[in-house]
């Protein structure tokens, strides 16, 4: 079961990694400056990748993150995608964490110190 589980996450993480990579090869094989892809689209945030051009004509990606609140971003070369298992990992460590705090401080709810 659970090596059936790892391997259908690594088939997702393989789809998303080829998604982008197929998306960066069309903008860079089409001469575009400039090209928007969504990524994923929820109800309380969504992730997007913009593509650029710089001046040396290199190609960067730029990760946009909307909320609820003001939007985050980090803009790197697109070489760096291939990193993107990595920057996963780590969501996915946060994620748990935040579950962790979420949890101890509905048990603190109600006590006073």
């Amino acid at each position: 079961m659970a090596k059936k589980e790892i391997q259908q996450n690594e088939n997702k993480i393989e789809q998303l990694k080829n998604q982008i990579d197929n998306w960066v090869n069309d903008f860079n094989n089409n001469g575009k400056n400039f090209d928007r892809f969504e990524l994923y689209e929820g109800n309380s945030i969504s992730l997007g990748f913009i593509a650029y051009k710089d001046k040396q004509n290199i190609t960067n990606v730029l990760i946009s993150i909307h909320g609820k609140k003001p939007s985050n971003s980090i803009s790197f070369p697109s070489s760096s995608l291939s990193e993107i298992e990595k920057i996963l990992e780590l969501i996915t460590k946060y994620k748990e964490l935040f579950e962790y705090v979420g949890k101890y401080q509905t048990k603190r709810k109600g006590k006073h110190y």
